[in-house]
Parts: C-alpha cells; structure tokens; sequence
C-alpha cells in the first residue's frame, strides 16, 4: 500500500489516508475488524432491488453445492450452471429467495464455466455466453 516502501522511514511524512479507492466493499465486525463481503462491480440492480452477485454465489454453493455462476445487468440478473439437473432450483431460488418474475432473469447451461489461467471464474467469456443464448 502507498507504494514500494523499503522500510518504515519511507512512510515518514506521508498522510494517511481514510479511504482506499480498491473497489471491495467491506464491513466492520464486532470484534473491530473488516470484512471483505464484495466488490462495487459484482453489483446488479434489477427494479430498484440492489443484488450482490458474489452473494448469490456464496448462497447456491451451500444450497445446490455444484458450480454456478452470476452476472448479470441492470434489468437480469444471469446465472450458468455446470449441471443441467440444476435449472428447476435455481428457478425455485431466482423467484422464491430473490423475488424476481422469471422475465427478470436468463438461465444457461454451459457444460464447463470458462475460467481465467487462474483457475478464477472468466466473467468476461461467460457474459458473451449468456449474449448468444
């Protein structure tokens, strides 16, 4: 942070800063510590509601315990999924745990989610995906 710093008399003279301009959203815990809990761009709105995608994410893997993927755009939110036995929960959850009428939201199976040479989910390749369903 703040550079390269060597030592800590590199840091002499420099003001701290209140805010660090990194795009994770975090919390503060009751034991005084944050908590990374998204970033500002794994956010969709869809009809005013405000969606964490990463949530979404953390919820289907403890629910449907295969992988699943959310994207999305303001107006539809998108979820691809690994296995096609998944479609008729993650409809059950778009609509019942999300609220959202079934025109507000695009299912797709892909039979392998891209990832990036990190093993991290490609959400770059996956949105052209969704785009040619």
């Amino acid at each position: 942070m703040l550079g390269y710093a060597a030592c800590y008399q590199d840091l002499h003279g420099i003001d701290c800063c209140n805010e660090l301009a990194t795009g994770d959203i975090a919390e503060l815990t009751p034991s005084g510590l944050y908590r990374i809990s998204g970033r500002k761009r794994r956010f969709i709105k869809v009809r005013g509601k405000r969606l964490s995608l990463d949530h979404i994410e953390t919820l289907l893997a403890a629910s449907v315990g295969s992988n699943v993927w959310a994207l999305g755009k303001d107006e539809e939110l998108q979820l691809a999924y690994e296995q096609a036995e998944d479609i008729q929960v993650l409809t059950n959850f778009a609509m019942d745990q999300l609220g959202l009428h079934p025109s507000l939201f695009k299912l797709k199976h892909v039979a392998e989610l891209p990832r990036l040479s990190n093993g991290k989910p490609d959400y770059q390749a996956l949105s052209t995906l969704m785009e040619y369903q």
